[in-house]
């Protein structure tokens, strides 16, 4: 199984467990102006899935992967606004060490 279908399972699945053995103990998630580490990321993953929200959308995208990067794409509304979000996850020792998030506006 690749990174990416590792990353939309157990997203789709809503299994912290899964995540929180995987992710390298320095993980780090940054997205737009907002950087958590691990514990905070992952106290907001669980109040997510239990509030429903939607994170990993159904047309997210593998752009790119290797054995130390995964980049992918998805877009979806938010506030009313179209947006690509481009996700990319850093690996180091084959679990997700770093994950940058781009939200960028799509005119249409």
């Amino acid at each position: 199984m690749t990174y990416f279908d590792t990353i939309f399972k157990n997203m789709r699945n809503k299994d912290l467990n899964a995540i929180k053995e995987w992710i390298h103990p320095d993980y780090i998630f940054v997205a737009d102006f907002e950087m958590l580490t691990k514990d905070d990321w992952l106290n907001m993953t669980e109040k997510n899935f239990r509030d429903g929200t939607v994170t990993l959308h159904n047309n997210a995208k593998c752009l790119l992967e290797n054995e130390h990067l995964v980049v992918f794409e998805q877009t979806f509304v938010r506030e009313g606004q179209l947006i690509l979000s481009i996700n990319t996850t850093h690996f180091r020792d084959g679990k997700p060490w770093r994950t940058i998030i781009n939200r960028v506006p799509i005119e249409e």
